[in-house]
Order: structure tokens, then sequence, then C-alpha cells
């Protein structure tokens, strides 16, 4: 890159939400013959481009990249999203001055239980080029355990695919991942002793939501920790998503056409009587 492009891509990550800076960047791409350029133009411009240009423009723009993620996702001609696969350190260190890494909003790391990722993590943490980065999303203990060595990071959505006691009470400090709006987990061991204790207090972190996975078995134990919480306490599954407000209200919304507010009834029957709440529903 040229140092004109350098700064032409500087405004670009420093305005988000201004299309004048990357259609400047568009057009002197276009000039020196790169595909790029115009399967970014062609994204500003809200056209969804051909099959053809967007593999000339992802070939041509994600060069070493591509040695470490999958699944390209863009939105308006950015990288917006990406896959992490398994990679050397050295692979990575060859991307670090990537523009690719800067758009990315959405970071995805295998749901399942490798290793070789745990590497790859800790070098994506300590990565300080991230400029659009808001969530990250996991599977194992060990890939979140890997993360939480840079608790710094800024982030704005966590969602991990099965969550440890142990790490729930790490993820209750403020100080971790400081910006953390919203945090989603698809499991988590609810009936292990510790459970309660280090759930309670992540729930007691001023978020927007925790979100966890609605099960009749479960309920009355998310029941409990949700009194007293600093934010809403969400649980779902494929039909419903019930919200445990801060205000005491639940509010059940349908996930399926053929979701049942009997079920919903059901739900808040198994928690403990003292800790039910009426339930308002949406359309």
């Amino acid at each position: 890159m040229t140092g004109s492009l350098d700064e032409l891509w500087e405004r670009v990550w420093s305005a988000p939400d201004d299309d004048r800076p990357a259609q400047i960047l568009a057009d002197a791409l276009m000039e020196r013959g790169d595909p790029y350029g115009e399967w970014l133009a062609v994204g500003l411009a809200g056209a969804r481009g051909s099959r053809a240009l967007r593999e000339r423009a992802e070939a041509c723009f994600l060069g070493a990249l591509a040695e470490v993620v999958r699944r390209p996702g863009w939105r308006r001609g950015f990288l917006d999203r990406v896959t992490v696969q398994p990679a050397s350190l050295e692979a990575l260190d060859a991307t670090r001055l990537h523009a690719g890494w800067r758009t990315v909003r959405r970071l995805e790391i295998s749901a399942r239980q490798d290793r070789r990722l745990v590497p790859v993590i800790r070098w994506l943490g300590g990565f300080d080029g991230w400029r659009w980065l808001e969530t990250v999303a996991l599977g194992p203990p060990t890939h979140l355990q890997a993360l939480l060595r840079s608790p710094d990071l800024e982030i704005r959505h966590l969602e991990v695919g099965f969550l440890n006691p142990m790490d729930a009470g790490r993820l209750a400090d403020p100080a971790v991942f400081p910006a953390l709006r919203t945090f989603r987990l698809a499991e988590v061991p609810i009936h292990a002793p510790s459970a309660r204790t280090e759930l309670g207090a992540l729930v007691r972190r001023p978020l927007d939501s925790v979100t966890g996975p609605l099960h009749p078995a479960s309920i009355a134990v998310w029941a409990e920790i949700a009194e007293g919480a600093a934010c809403t306490v969400v649980l779902e599954d494929d039909r419903w998503s019930l919200a445990l407000e801060r205000s005491g209200d639940l509010v059940a919304t349908p996930l399926h056409p053929e979701a049942t507010r009997s079920t919903v009834h059901g739900l808040v029957r198994r928690m403990p009587e003292g800790l039910r709440r009426t339930v308002s529903f949406t359309s």
C-alpha cells in the first residue's frame, strides 16, 4: 500500500458510519486497477455484485489473510465477519498490517474443541489493530480461557458455547472486557454447586443482557439467579424468548409460528412461588 492509500484507509476506519471516505478509497483503488475497489463501490451502492467480481476481489484483497480465516462475510463492501482457523504464529504475524482486520465486526472461532486454536486466540486477543470489532463468538471453555488472557479487549458482545461457572465468575468483573454490553451462552452446568453464585455475580454486572438456554429443568434456578440482577436475563429455546427484566416483569416473545402461550405459563409455574412473574406477551 502506498502512503496515500494508508491515509485513505485511516479516514475510513476513523469514520465507520460515513460513506464519503470509503467512496474516495474505492475510486483510488479502481484507478490502480484493483478489483477490490470495484467490489467496495458496489457494496457502498447497496448492490450485491456478481459472484465473479466477489471471487476476484476476495482473492486480491485477502492475500495472506486467506491462510488464517475462512467464510469471509462482507458488509457494504468491507470485510465484516470471519471464522478463524488454525494457523501458525508466523502466518498470523504476516497479516498484522492487513486492512481487513480493521473492518471486521464479528470474529467467529470454531465451536469445536481444537487446542490448535488456543495460540491463535491469544494472538487475536493481544492484537492491537482492531478498529471496528464488536463481537467475538467461540465455543469450548479452553477457547474462552485463552481470550480471557486479554481482559482489556474492547468488545461489546461475547457469545460462548459452553460456560464453566469459574469463567462466569471472571466475566463478572467489570474490568474484564470493559466495553461488554451483552453476553450469550449456549450451555452451562446450571446445577453445579458454584453455578448460582458465579452466574449470580455475572448478572449483577451492569450489562444490557445475559442470555442463556431455556430448559424446563433449569427455569427455577434461573429465576433465583435473576433476582437482584443489574441486567435483563434472557432465556431462549427454538420457540420462545423469555426476558426476566430488572423491573420484575417477564416478557415472552415467540420465535416460532407454533409457539404456544401455555408453554410459557407452564414454565412460570415451575418457578419458586415467591419468584413467579406476571407474563406479558409480544407479538
